[in-house]
């Protein structure tokens, strides 16, 4: 849906088109200039995707704009919150499926408000008052969301060592459990812990979610604090996919994980 898209994105999708146009480019020469698809080209032009910076300077390059397609996206976005953000929550609640990999903090769709606050301050401290607070905010309304919701399904695998952290203290990181623990009695999410000291440990090269939908192809998304990339390219897709079969046959069944999630709340009370 059009009024799902982020609009920045979508003003800019029409800048890019507008150039491609006028360097008399079809998407799949651009596409192949650029080293990604044409779906993903066309996703640009329509709004569904942001841009990240190394195709924003590809796209610049390969089209001859000579700074346009850079400078127009900074100008669009130079005061608002980074793009992916958004995309990334509207992408998350538009799939049939979600696989989540996840090493020191709980999912954004998971979290209370009280761990959300904690995280939101201390990983980036020096945004403006109204800025976390409104990062907060939304982060607590998508948990309600989805815990109230049906789709996506859920699949999680988180590393074991997340049980240790302490954010906030021992009351949030109680309490923040216990949420995760009922979403997980409920049926809305089909957690595993992978083991902190198991040998084999597939999950080495960082977190990650795998977006599934009948209605489009799948997507890939890895991100850091500074920035998120969300990836369609068939061949990474897939390989993440064959990485996320290998932590969920490695790491705690259900049951366990339920247990270990227990006895872990048990001992903070």
């Amino acid at each position: 849906m059009a009024t799902d898209r982020n609009p920045n994105a979508v003003k800019w999708g029409r800048e890019l088109k507008r150039v491609r146009r006028r360097a008399g480019q079809s998407q799949h020469q651009v596409a192949r200039a650029v080293g990604c698809t044409t779906s993903h080209i066309s996703n640009l032009e329509i709004g569904h995707r942001s841009p990240p910076p190394e195709l924003l300077q590809a796209l610049d390059e390969t089209l001859g704009s000579n700074g346009q397609l850079i400078e127009y996206w900074e100008q669009l976005t130079r005061d608002a919150r980074p793009a992916w953000l958004e995309e990334l929550g509207v992408e998350i609640e538009q799939s049939d499926a979600v696989y989540d990999y996840c090493v020191i903090t709980w999912p954004g769709y998971m979290q209370t408000p009280d761990y959300a606050r904690v995280l939101v301050e201390q990983a980036v401290p020096w945004l403006a008052p109204e800025e976390a607070e409104r990062r907060i905010a939304e982060r607590v309304s998508q948990t309600q969301r989805m815990t109230e919701a049906n789709r996506p399904m859920l699949w999680v695998v988180a590393d074991e060592s997340i049980l240790w952290r302490r954010f906030g203290g021992a009351s949030v990181t109680r309490d923040q459990l216990d949420h995760v623990m009922r979403l997980v009695e409920a049926g809305r999410v089909h957690l595993q812990f992978m083991q902190a000291d198991a040998e084999h440990h597939p999950g080495n090269s960082g977190p990650f979610k795998l977006l599934s939908s009948t209605r489009r192809p799948d997507v890939l998304y890895t991100e850091s604090t500074r920035e998120g990339q969300l990836v369609t390219d068939t061949d990474d897709v897939v390989h993440y996919r064959m990485l996320f079969a290998q932590l969920q046959g490695a790491a705690m069944p259900v049951a366990d994980t339920l247990d270990r999630l227990r006895n872990t709340v048990e001992r903070l009370k």
